[in-house]
């Protein structure tokens, strides 16, 4: 079962930027964050953060922000050995089912859901009913 925590604090911004780290680095031990990556964002309330958890532990994130009239889906990511298994679908409904979070959290109303996939996962979003529009995935809230 898993379940969406929002990174709030600076001590769940470090955790999560270790986690994504480590993610997009294969694994590899990391000495030193990337110039703080993202942690200036997330704890100015320009970006939300979610980690995902699988029995209290986190297994991977996504990062979101604002852009134009649309939630979009900055980065998502999941543990290599959970990969396949539902998280990344799961992280992905929560943003389709809390339209009115986000609207409240930004305080506008908000049209759809933007993603940026990867070569390899075009068809997967395609098959969630995204629309290409450029280098760019779109599907709009009902």
């Amino acid at each position: 079962m898993y379940q969406l925590k929002l990174v709030s604090t600076e001590e769940e911004t470090l955790e999560f930027e270790k986690m994504r780290e480590r993610i997009f680095n294969h694994g590899k031990e990391i000495t030193k964050l990337s110039q703080g990556a993202f942690s200036d964002a997330i704890l100015g309330g320009d970006m939300l953060a979610f980690q995902c958890l699988e029995d209290k532990k986190p297994i991977g994130g996504m990062l979101l922000r604002l852009q134009q009239e649309s939630i979009k889906v900055s980065r998502l990511f999941v543990e290599k050995d959970k990969r396949g298994k539902g998280a990344g679908s799961f992280m992905l409904k929560y943003v389709e089912d809390h339209k009115d979070f986000f609207e409240d959290y930004y305080g506008t109303e908000i049209g759809g859901i933007l993603v940026e996939p990867l070569d390899t996962s075009v068809d997967y979003y395609f098959n969630k009913g995204y629309d290409y529009s450029g280098y760019q995935m779109y599907k709009r809230y009902k």
